[in-house]
């Protein structure tokens, strides 16, 4: 597990999007971040991944199952 804190480049790397992109993300408060001096910032690994795996679209076939279970719980209730 990585605990030192990543740079706005190695957040952008990490993320593949351009620094541009990623200080866009963080003026509008779509990401988290730490600004200890008031200057740079920094970017947690968890924060990353949390930011990623947001909003997630499942497959098609994780839908029909959802939509049996609800027929199934339906017909017993």
């Amino acid at each position: 597990m990585r605990t030192k804190p990543l740079s706005s480049t190695e957040a952008a790397e990490y993320l593949n999007i351009s620094k541009q992109s990623l200080y866009r993300l963080v003026s509008e408060r779509k990401l988290s971040y730490y600004k200890p001096t008031g200057k740079l910032i920094y970017f947690s690994i968890d924060d990353l991944n949390t930011f990623v795996y947001r909003n997630r679209q499942g497959a098609d076939y994780e839908l029909v199952d959802k939509v049996d279970i609800m027929l199934r719980n339906r017909k017993e209730g």
